[in-house]
């Protein structure tokens, strides 16, 4: 989710969709805009992740109150990234977040037994990270070494940036790297679907050893669909006009 649409959530539950993603690294959600889409997730029987930034770390706490399953950490570059990310969203013994229970993922307190709710918090948990840093690279295996790791996806784009410019081809090669070596550590991979439906054969690809989540962005879908749906309005009108 990139923009701030409770119908369009509202249409993926309905759509099948198992999961949504907040993306508060790059978009200007508010804490309270951000809160909503993750409450309307809930709503509509998906899991609600939220993407973080280096800029966006203050959106842990009202996130998991609003409640947030799911973290996904965007630019990580060392396995201390990833236990600092942790030690904020799990309780005791794993973490060491502010215990709170009156927010809307503790059912605003009402009947609340707080221990065992932060065992059931700790257990629905979701935590992944992106890579797309070169130092990521160097340290990977002690990235995927982390126990409370789920799942890894890349940003291709902006790795290609940290390594200087390199051919893309290149950087997607490291990314496939990095994907085979993820799966082998038993953790989750994401990868993106950009535009409108793509062929079967592109979904093979992706899901290829199981364990994959795909992404695929609402304004893409639109901004695919829609043009395509303009181009073969204006290939019909032209053609008509050309058979009078």
């Amino acid at each position: 989710m990139r923009l701030h649409s409770t119908e369009i959530v509202e249409m993926a539950g309905i759509a099948g969709c198992d999961y949504v993603v907040v993306d508060a690294e790059h978009e200007p959600f508010t804490v309270r805009e951000a809160a909503e889409l993750v409450q309307t997730t809930l709503l509509c029987g998906m899991t609600p992740i939220v993407r973080l930034g280096r800029s966006s770390m203050h959106m842990i706490d009202p996130m998991l109150s609003a409640g947030a399953q799911g973290f996904n950490l965007a630019r990580v570059k060392t396995a201390a990234d990833v236990r600092e990310l942790t030690d904020a969203l799990y309780y005791y013994p794993h973490g060491t977040r502010t215990v709170y229970a009156l927010g809307r993922s503790g059912r605003f307190g009402f009947e609340t037994e707080e221990d065992s709710w932060m065992k059931e918090v700790n257990a629905e948990l979701l935590v992944g990270v992106i890579i797309e840093e070169s130092e990521a690279i160097d340290n990977l295996e002690a990235i995927l070494a982390e126990p409370l790791l789920d799942f890894v996806d890349c940003g291709a784009k902006d790795l290609r940036q940290s390594m200087n410019m390199p051919p893309m081809s290149d950087v997607k090669a490291i990314e496939a790297s990095v994907f085979a070596r993820a799966k082998a550590a038993g953790k989750f991979t994401g990868h993106s679907v950009q535009g409108h439906l793509p062929d079967e054969a592109v979904y093979r690809s992706f899901a290829k050893g199981g364990g994959v989540m795909l992404n695929a962005t609402p304004s893409g879908i639109i901004m695919s669909a829609l043009a395509a749906q303009a181009a073969l309005a204006r290939t019909i009108s032209a053609k008509q006009e050309k058979a009078a």
